[in-house]
């Protein structure tokens, strides 16, 4: 149930001042999500620190939901921020959210029409496949050069050190079977669940709280042995559920029932 590193510390503290409050699921704007106060603050250090342009391509990342606190960044502030540098690639970390985002009542642009050269998506979290895996979109090819592969007879133009072909195949079969409609039903029922997940959990006294484009439920850490038991990803203080298509209300509830 189960990022980057900025630098940890100051991580962290961004994100304890992006935090909306402990108790409430939010469906205002999207400041609710701190990224914006993350981007400003980024942008004063990259033009303080980029006086002029740069000659050497840089690469900054950003995501679509923090590890400890799900934060999302806003992407069109990222780029805007890593305009004076020049020539920068900016990848956005979908893996949490990219197959949610876009069907969540709340518009939050955060791929190529927000300023995004690459991003990367997992295919074992929302679609569901059984091994670890993802899918890379980018721009512009990863690589201008090929290979001849000579006892084949081809160019080999794969990206190095990829999973096998098996994990392909299954995303195929995957994105085929469930289409727009069925990846869209998905993602409003994960979102609708997280919402009931926080009342549920309210009831006991562990302050939950989710972002409204986010299906990670937030809320203060339990005992060790519960943790365990629920398999809830932890960190200091807190600890989150990610709500996926197999979760269910009764499932909250069991949970709820062994929290206090």
């Amino acid at each position: 149930m189960r990022n980057r590193r900025r630098e940890p510390d100051q991580r962290r503290q961004d994100e304890q001042r992006q935090t909306p409050s402990p108790r409430t699921t939010h469906t205002g704007p999207l400041r609710v999500h701190g990224s914006s106060n993350t981007a400003h603050r980024t942008g004063r250090k990259s033009r303080a620190g980029l006086n002029g342009r740069h000659t050497t391509p840089l690469t900054t990342t950003a995501s679509t939901g923090t590890f400890r606190r799900a934060a999302i960044d806003e992407v069109p502030l990222l780029r805007e921020a890593a305009r004076p540098a020049g020539t920068v690639h900016l990848h956005v970390d979908a893996a949490p959210a990219g197959l949610i985002i876009p069907f969540a009542p709340v518009r939050l642009p955060f791929a190529f029409e927000a300023g995004a050269d690459s991003i990367a998506v997992s295919g074992h979290k929302m679609i569901g496949l059984p091994m670890p895996c993802g899918i890379a979109l980018a721009r512009r090819e990863p690589t201008t050069s090929t290979r001849q592969v000579e006892y084949v007879g081809i160019d080999d133009t794969l990206v190095r050190c990829r999973r096998d072909g098996l994990a392909v195949l299954l995303l195929w079969y995957a994105l085929r079977r469930l289409g727009m409609k069925g990846l869209a039903a998905r993602a409003r029922h994960c979102l609708r669940l997280a919402e009931v997940a926080v009342e549920i959990l309210r009831h006991v006294g562990v302050r939950p709280w989710c972002h409204p484009v986010s299906t990670t439920v937030v809320f203060d850490r339990p005992r060790e042995a519960v943790a365990r038991r629920w398999d809830l990803a932890a960190e200091g203080p807190l600890a989150h559920p990610v709500v996926m298509p197999h979760v269910t209300r009764e499932s909250l509830q069991r949970l709820a029932r062994a929290l206090p």
